[in-house]
């Protein structure tokens, strides 16, 4: 009876350690802690302004922004700038009203005054006072190039066929102060059509002409240069396909204050009609037709026709076509998780319980 009695306290320590099991409780779980704080020093640090002259604060996309001067560099700035927000020092001083006398040259005794704009006839040259330097410079375009679908560069004055696009290649001496932007001008009409003729599938020749990091897809934009695709030369595609032929004014200049004078570049355009695809020609060999020369047919003595054989062809027999049955796939679902564990050791406990029953009957 003893016996029993421990086989059956023996059976159920393992339906509730079966059942424990099932619930998940024995499982241990390692839980991730939330992250450690990073303690950032709280001591602010100083921007050095030095290091951001004389443009670290100015943006080339709108052509405004903060101009920052030291005393011996010279930091170039030009004609026709404006939309100047404040003028510093590199101590981060703001030294706007201060006056620069122009030293040699066209600007020997001139005066720049560091005001939000610098006139678009003021001298060039150098200018200094006691603690600042500037460099006054002209705007200007310095090259455009135009190549045809095969890379070639062409003359200005090039008539252009409608299905022959052309790569514009454009630099500018004022990349740092302010992009550069292309207009292309319907003379018939008076009115812009760059967005109509911008593409950006070039031919293999062309692509070739382009940085290893220009997107393609940059040839289509308008307006080009550090601001807009961070390159300091200027690509653009067209193609005038889908325009009428025509003379078109080409127009490059800056995106904002910088348009007047060698700051802007401009050509006229003669878009003509399309490069007729070249045909190859297969010569045709001509051949002479031959006469035969048909003997005199000898007579021949009629054999009587022979009647032809008719098999008799039995008709095919249909073949049953024997149609498999496919048994449905039996899907198996594993189950798991506490409830099914909890039910397992229920079950194993009721087999015990039965069984020791059995054995005291």
């Amino acid at each position: 009876m003893r016996v029993q009695t421990l086989h059956a306290a023996l059976a159920a320590l393992v339906v509730i350690g079966t059942a424990i099991a099932g619930t998940g409780l024995l499982t241990v779980q390692a839980t991730a802690g939330p992250p450690t704080p990073q303690v950032m020093d709280g001591t602010a640090q100083s921007t050095n302004i030095a290091a951001e002259a004389p443009r670290g604060r100015w943006d080339p996309t709108t052509g405004t922004g903060e101009l920052i001067l030291d005393n011996r560099s010279y930091y170039t700035v030009f004609q026709g700038e404006d939309d100047i927000e404040a003028w510093r020092n590199t101590d981060g001083d703001v030294v706007s009203g201060t006056l620069l006398e122009g030293e040699s040259g066209a600007s020997e005794g001139d005066l720049l005054d560091l005001t939000s704009s610098i006139p678009a006839d003021q001298a060039t040259g150098r200018y200094s006072s006691a603690e600042l330097t500037a460099r006054v410079l002209e705007p200007r375009i310095s090259q455009v190039t135009l190549r045809n679908q095969n890379g070639v560069e062409m003359g200005a004055d090039a008539a252009i066929p409608t299905n022959n696009p052309v790569l514009v290649t454009a630099d500018w001496n004022y990349v740092q102060a302010e992009d550069i932007q292309i207009a292309v001008v319907d003379q018939s009409e008076g009115i812009t059509i760059e967005k109509e003729v911008l593409a950006a599938s070039p031919s293999d020749a062309q692509a070739a002409q382009l940085p290893a990091d220009f997107s393609t897809t940059n040839l289509s934009r308008v307006t080009q240069g550090l601001g807009t695709t961070g390159h300091n030369t200027a690509y653009w595609l067209l193609d005038f396909t889908e325009v009428d032929e025509g003379a078109y004014t080409l127009r490059i200049k800056g995106s904002d204050s910088l348009t007047a004078n060698d700051a802007a570049w401009t050509t006229e355009l003669s878009v003509g009609e399309p490069t007729a695809p070249t045909e190859t020609t297969t010569a045709l060999t001509s051949t002479t037709p031959q006469t035969e020369t048909t003997a005199p047919a000898t007579p021949s003595t009629e054999r009587p026709s022979e009647t032809p054989t008719t098999e008799a062809v039995s008709p095919r027999t249909p073949t049953r076509s024997q149609t498999s049955t496919v048994s449905p796939t039996q899907t198996t679902t594993e189950v798991d998780g506490a409830g099914f564990g909890l039910a397992t050791g229920l079950l194993a406990g009721l087999v015990v319980a039965a069984v020791v029953t059995l054995r005291r009957l």
